[in-house]
């Protein structure tokens, strides 16, 4: 899909690290614990990538000259109204910024509208508990790599009750040490993902909502021609109504028009330069075109292909964009 100026600032992802074995299973169990660690950061960032990704093809707001995440909840909004018959009200559709963060009669809905819903759901469930689940997996971080140093100096000062040979102890230096630099690699993205997500749930409360919740009360503007029309599903309405879009052929014979009266309600509703990108957007996702032989650090503009590699991590797969 086309990058539009949201996608500039991304975070690197966490790899699948594969650490080097010691000679002691309770050794290399502390490694192990860590890898699980970035496999869980690595887990939460694809949600925030994903979700929206996705819901931006399978909505079809992709074809727009700038499909942000705004967009899929203006069509959803707009197809909960339709598939109720044009009366938004009926389904008691609301947002909040917390737990259950969308509530809505799912009754009438299409099946592609209940797939978006629980989409929607799982995104915002994620964007609210990012900063949390960040900091706490860290905290846990800290302390396994704590436990891992008070192993090696054990190890070292002989303390330790396990049996090994010289050669073993040199072989475990050397392997505990590509561990300990292979770790510090990956730290470095902590602070640059933890600043993403509190960004991105800070657009969401203060810009997103508002606007979400002035889309609730002009849905019927589409919802009810999309009912009329026997409209159900979010791409055939984004198609029918979305005032940017030229007539599409394969739905439409005439394109909508929206009403001055709404248009106006937009425009007293925004204020300049709100920020309307939209989040989970920023999160680096594999697959995406970079730039040969230059090495992403948080905040930089990126070139096209970047390099990931370093010894002992395997890049998570590409994200299916």
């Amino acid at each position: 899909m086309s990058r539009s100026k949201e996608y500039q600032h991304l975070v690197r992802p966490f790899g699948e690290i594969k650490f080097l074995g010691l000679f002691a299973t309770d050794l290399d169990n502390t490694f192990e614990k860590i890898a699980e660690i970035f496999l869980a950061l690595e887990k939460l960032r694809q949600t925030l990538v994903n979700v929206p990704l996705n819901l931006i093809t399978e909505s079809g707001v992709k074809i727009l000259s700038q499909p942000r995440f705004y967009e899929v909840l203006r069509v959803f909004i707009w197809s909960v109204s339709a598939c109720n018959g044009g009366d938004v009200k009926k389904s008691g559709l609301r947002f909040s910024e917390k737990a259950p963060y969308l509530v809505v009669n799912t009754a009438n809905f299409s099946e592609p509208l209940l797939s978006m819903e629980k989409s929607i759901r799982e995104y915002f469930e994620a964007l609210d508990k990012a900063p949390e689940r960040i900091l706490s997996l860290e905290a846990e971080l800290e302390n396994l790599v704590r436990k891992a140093r008070n192993q090696y100096n054990a190890v070292k000062n002989r303390t330790s009750g396990t049996t090994s040979t010289p050669n073993d102890k040199q072989q475990y230096y050397l392997n505990y040490d590509f561990n300990m630099r292979t770790i510090e690699k990956e730290k470095r993205y902590l602070d640059g993902f933890l600043d993403q997500a509190r960004e991105d749930q800070e657009n969401h409360i203060t810009n997103v909502l508002p606007r979400i919740s002035l889309e609730v009360l002009v849905a019927n503007a589409y919802g009810a021609p999309a009912y009329r029309e026997n409209l159900k599903t979010p791409r055939e309405i984004l198609h029918r109504f979305h005032p940017t879009l030229q007539r599409n052929i394969n739905v439409v014979t005439t394109k909508y028009t929206e009403s001055p009266v709404i248009t106006t309600l937009r425009a007293l509703y925004s204020s300049p330069g709100m920020k309307y990108s939209s989040p989970g957007m920023k999160y680096y996702s594999p697959g995406m075109k970079n730039s040969p032989g230059v090495k992403y650090s948080p905040g930089m503009k990126q070139s096209p292909v970047v390099k990931y590699s370093s010894p002992g991590i395997k890049s998570s797969p590409g994200i299916k964009q």
